[in-house]
This record gives structure tokens, C-alpha cells and sequence, in this order.
């Protein structure tokens, strides 16, 4: 499986972020005031971004439990497939020099 960032967490941080900065524009407030609500937005859009990274995690967990399990319950509709050797894959080539 690869290793992919949390885009999740980043996307949800600027959306908080941008939540308060919209409040403070609505309210005819400068949008450089209130510091500390930009943290608390930008760590509350963090942490919703990292419960939607954890549920999606979840889902692909239990769909793979899922198959897994079905692969091992029905061996019959999944039959071991012989690997084809170079020889059978490759056609005969008959170089043509003029």
C-alpha cells in the first residue's frame, strides 16, 4: 500500500481558517483581529479533517477484511493462476537484413 499524505487534515485547517476570516468580514471586523480564533478554527478544521481521514480509513479496512474473507471462504471461484513463462509470452522473431 502506499503512502499518501493527509490531505484530509490540511484542506479542513484552511477551511477553519477561512470560516473565521469570512465571520470577521460579515461582522465589518478587521480580519487580523482575533488571533486566537484563528487558532482554535484552524485546529478545529484539523481535527474534523483527521476524524474524515480516520472513517475514510475505516471503510477501506473493512472492504478489504471483507474481500479477504470471501476469497478464503470460496477458493473454488479463485483458482491459483500458473505464472506464464518468458518463453510462452514472447512470439519468434526472425530478424530481416537487406
Amino acid at each position: 500500500m502506499r503512502i499518501r499524505p493527509h490531505w484530509e487534515e490540511g484542506y479542513m485547517a484552511v477551511i477553519g481558517g477561512a470560516v473565521v476570516a469570512l465571520t470577521h468580514l460579515r461582522s465589518n471586523r478587521p480580519v487580523v483581529s482575533g488571533l486566537p480564533r484563528y487558532a482554535i478554527g484552524v485546529a478545529a478544521g484539523f481535527a474534523i479533517g483527521r476524524l474524515m481521514y480516520d472513517r475514510k480509513q475505516l471503510k477501506i479496512i473493512e472492504r478489504e477484511v471483507f474481500l479477504m474473507d470471501y476469497v478464503q471462504r470460496h477458493p473454488e471461484d479463485f483458482p491459483e493462476l500458473v505464472p506464464k513463462k518468458y518463453k510462452e509470452v514472447m512470439e519468434p522473431w526472425y530478424p530481416i537484413r537487406g
